[in-house]
C-alpha cells in the first residue's frame, strides 16, 4: 500500500512540475512575473504587443535571427527575483514606469534599471517594444547594405 501511494504521489507531481507556465495573470505585476519565469520564446512572447510580435517575426524571417538569439531580449526580466517600480505613468490604455532589480539569481543585475512600456490591447496588459524591436530590425538591414556595398568594393579592386 505504501508502494502505491508513493507511486500516486510521484506522478502527481510530475503533472504538477511539467505543467506549462502560462500568464499569472494579465495585470502589470503580473504580466512582470510572468516574464521573469519565462523558460523559453513562446512564453516570453505571449507577455509582448501584436506590434512587437509583428516586428520581432520580422527580424526573424529576414535577417536569419533565431528565436533562441532573441529570448534574452524578450526575457529582459528572466531570472528577476524580485523588483520595485520606482517610478510610473499609468493611463487608460499605456503604462510607463522604471524597474530596478532588488534581486536577482545574478548578483550583478541587482541593482539594474529598466524602463518599460506597456499597452492595453483587448482589455490585457502587454509591453510594448515596437520602437525597439524596429530600431533593431533597421539596423539589420544597414549593417546588411554596408556588408553588400563592401563586398561589392572588394570585387571591384
Amino acid at each position: 500500500m505504501k508502494v502505491i501511494s508513493i507511486f500516486f504521489l510521484s506522478f502527481i507531481l510530475f503533472f504538477a512540475c511539467t505543467k506549462k507556465k502560462g500568464l499569472q495573470d494579465e495585470s502589470i505585476t503580473g504580466l512582470l512575473k510572468s516574464l521573469s519565469e519565462t523558460e523559453n520564446f513562446e512564453q516570453a512572447s505571449a507577455c509582448y504587443s501584436a506590434g512587437t510580435l509583428r516586428i520581432v517575426s520580422d527580424i526573424i524571417t529576414f535577417n536569419n535571427i533565431s528565436k533562441d538569439e532573441l529570448f534574452p531580449i524578450l526575457a529582459f526580466l528572466r531570472g528577476a527575483l524580485s523588483w520595485d517600480i520606482i517610478s510610473e505613468n499609468i493611463t487608460e490604455d499605456k503604462a510607463e514606469f522604471n524597474i530596478i532589480i532588488t534581486d536577482h539569481i545574478t548578483d550583478n543585475m541587482v541593482g539594474f534599471a529598466l524602463p518599460c512600456l506597456m499597452k492595453r490591447e483587448q482589455d490585457k496588459w502587454r509591453i510594448d517594444m515596437e520602437k525597439e524591436m524596429t530600431a533593431m530590425r533597421d539596423s539589420f538591414k544597414v549593417r546588411s547594405k554596408n556588408n553588400y556595398l563592401n563586398k561589392k568594393l572588394k570585387e571591384s579592386l
